[in-house]
């Protein structure tokens, strides 16, 4: 049922979903881990995989390019720079996925 969320997660413009599979597969730092599920999302459904794995690929990309270290120079510290780093995170993923 994860997996059958995951791969819609995309296709239905749902960014917190899609940052939430980034972050629980930790696919920030280790980004062999989203091609794993990517490759285990092709298999489980083909016919919509395709979409869903580009949409994944650049998710990962644009949030990845957000980085704590691009927002230190703004005085955040602790929860506040974790907070400010997921809500942009997720906007750079709404705008790669069309949400």
């Amino acid at each position: 049922a994860r997996l059958e969320d995951a791969l819609r997660a995309p296709l239905e413009g749902d960014a917190g979903r899609v940052l939430a599979v980034l972050e629980q597969s930790r696919a920030l730092q280790r980004p062999e881990r989203l091609q794993a599920l990517l490759q285990l999302l092709s298999a489980v459904r083909p016919e919509g995989a395709r979409r869903a794995v580009a949409l994944y690929s650049r998710a990962l990309e644009a949030a990845a390019a957000v980085t704590a270290r691009s927002l230190s120079g703004g005085g955040l510290r602790g929860a506040a720079l974790g907070a400010e780093l997921r809500r942009l995170r997720a906007a750079a993923v709404a705008r790669v996925i069309g949400a």
